[in-house]
């Protein structure tokens, strides 16, 4: 044996050796070598995760990929989570010595997680980050998507990735009053809403707040020109000894949700009498409370809100052949504050 060395306290790595032999004669001799030092267990490179929110990641790096020994095998060691800063980014070792990421859901951040190899006594730790990124709060649709000043309705909004409760609030913009919020879910709730007479139409962006998380959905929601509402089709009117019977063909305008039936014993009367208990959603109406020998005024009043300048003029109703005790009809329309009366104006004669 020429020489030792004693690396007690040298760190690991490659180290150049140089022995210089010299003999009586003077005569000298070099050897140079490389030792690399290298630890009883290493761990280092394990890489950092990036995730998005609510996703995961099976089989992220095998442990022993990185790790090293001055003997034994490294798929044999020990390999323990010793420190993880944020325990919802859900990172685990399986029983292959595989990292896995789970995060909590909903959950969001940076975690730094830090993992020991050993075999027996001997051990490091390395150490990597986690980070989830946050998906963004959206607003998808709200349903249905389009009303009309002057209408009272219930607007289911959907989103996603949003965190909705019962502090949630919700804001469809100037003229659109929000009466209530019921939040069936984190991404889901109806809110009802009164439009106002004189709300400005357009699209409208909708927005959800909920502590510090503001939602907008830009032109969500669509404030239309109130329809006009049309007299209802194949208006006829039948008379019966005690009763008339009112027939029209179905509305096709979507806003109009049915027809409400006024009477007065005078031409062009007010019409405060209203004969039908709820509004017609059907086609055909009796009256049957009518007194032969009066004159009875019908007028059929649309349902829907919609702009009362929108109607104008007055039409005759033909019918043919006339009952026998009809003498005498016409139809036209008349103004109210917010209701527009189509009406039908005949005479009941004592005749059978």
């Amino acid at each position: 044996m020429l020489a030792t060395w004693d690396t007690t306290g040298r760190s690991t790595g490659t180290y150049t050796i140089r022995l210089i032999v010299l003999d009586t004669s003077a005569n000298i001799v070099i050897f140079d070598m490389q030792i690399e030092i290298v630890a009883e267990v290493n761990l280092e490179g394990i890489p950092d995760a990036v995730l998005d929110q609510d996703e995961s990641i099976e089989d992220f790096v095998h442990l022993p990929d990185y790790a090293s020994a001055a003997s034994g095998d490294v798929e044999t060691f020990t390999y323990t989570i010793v420190g993880n800063t944020a325990p919802d980014c859900g990172v685990t070792i399986d029983g292959s010595n595989n990292i896995d990421i789970n995060p909590t859901s909903g959950w969001s951040g940076t975690s730094t997680v830090t993992v020991e190899v050993s075999n027996g006594p001997p051990s490091d730790t390395d150490s990597f980050t986690v980070t989830v990124n946050s998906r963004p709060a959206l607003l998808v649709a709200a349903l249905p998507s389009t009303a009309w000043p002057g209408h009272v309705l219930n607007v289911a909004v959907y989103g996603a990735n949003t965190h909705w409760g019962g502090t949630s609030q919700v804001s469809f913009g100037q003229g659109i009053l929000v009466d209530a919020v019921n939040v069936a879910s984190a991404t889901q709730l109806t809110a009802t809403i009164s439009i106002s007479w004189d709300a400005i139409t357009g699209p409208r962006d909708v927005t959800v707040t909920t502590g510090s998380e503001v939602v907008v959905g830009t032109d969500l929601f669509v404030l239309t020109e109130r329809g006009i509402v049309p007299r209802p089709e194949g208006l006829a009117a039948t008379a019966g000894a005690q009763a008339v019977y009112l027939e029209w063909l179905p509305c096709e305008a979507w806003y109009v949700t049915g027809y409400n039936v006024y009477r007065d014993t005078e031409l062009n009367g007010s019409y405060t009498d209203i004969l039908n208990g709820s509004p017609v959603g059907g086609t055909t109406y009796t009256d049957s409370s009518v007194t032969p020998g009066a004159l009875i005024t019908t007028s059929s009043a649309e349902v829907g809100l919609v702009s009362v300048s929108q109607f104008n003029g007055s039409s005759t109703l033909t019918l043919s052949p006339p009952p026998s005790q009809l003498t005498n009809a016409r139809a036209g329309v008349l103004h109210n504050a917010k209701t527009i009366k189509l009406t039908i104006n005949f005479l009941i004669s004592n005749s059978s």
